[in-house]
C-alpha cells in the first residue's frame, strides 16, 4: 500500500529536490508575496492588527529603490538578510501592520530602530557626531569611522 508520508520524506531527501526547494524558499522570501506572508504570520503571533495587501506594499515601495532613512539602495537579489535587504518597518510599534503605519526601509535601518524611540535615535546621532567631531579635531583618523551611509550630519 502507498504510504504518502514515507514517499514525501524520500522525495524531499533527494539532492535535486532539496536544491530546488532551497532556491524556491530563497526567492519566495525575497518577494512582495513572501514579505507579506511573513508580516501576516508575525501579526498573528503577536496579536497585531493586519490589513496589508500586495498592491499596497507595491504602491508604497520607494520609486528610487533607496532606503529613505539611510539613503542606501535596497537589494532584493541576495538570498540572506544583509544591511540593504528590504524590510517592512512599523512606524508606530504600538500599532499593527496596517495601511499608513508601514514603510519600506533597509534591514539595517529597521534593526537600528527596533527598540529605540525617535528621541533616543536623535540623542545617539548627536552624541556620535560629537565624538566624531572631537576625533576629527584631534586629527585622529579611523578608516572604519567615516559616514558610510551618506547621511548629512550637519
Amino acid at each position: 500500500m502507498f504510504n504518502k508520508k514515507e514517499y514525501k520524506k524520500e522525495y524531499e531527501s533527494r539532492p535535486e529536490v532539496k536544491k530546488r526547494m532551497k532556491e524556491y524558499k530563497k526567492n519566495w522570501s525575497q518577494s512582495f508575496v513572501g514579505k507579506l506572508s511573513i508580516v501576516k504570520s508575525r501579526s498573528k503571533k503577536k496579536n497585531l492588527e493586519f490589513n496589508l495587501t500586495i498592491e499596497y506594499l507595491e504602491s508604497i515601495y520607494p520609486k528610487n529603490n533607496m532606503c529613505p532613512l539611510l539613503n542606501i539602495p535596497l537589494d532584493w537579489k541576495s538570498s540572506y538578510k544583509h544591511s540593504s535587504t528590504p524590510s517592512l518597518d512599523r512606524i508606530d510599534n504600538r500599532e499593527g501592520y496596517i495601511k499608513g503605519n508601514v514603510q519600506w526601509v533597509s534591514w539595517r535601518a529597521n534593526q537600528l530602530m527596533s527598540n529605540a524611540t525617535p528621541d533616543e535615535l536623535l540623542m545617539l546621532a548627536q552624541n556620535y557626531k560629537k565624538i566624531y567631531d572631537k576625533m576629527e579635531s584631534n586629527d585622529t583618523k579611523h578608516a572604519s569611522f567615516p559616514n558610510d551611509f551618506g547621511i548629512n550630519m550637519e
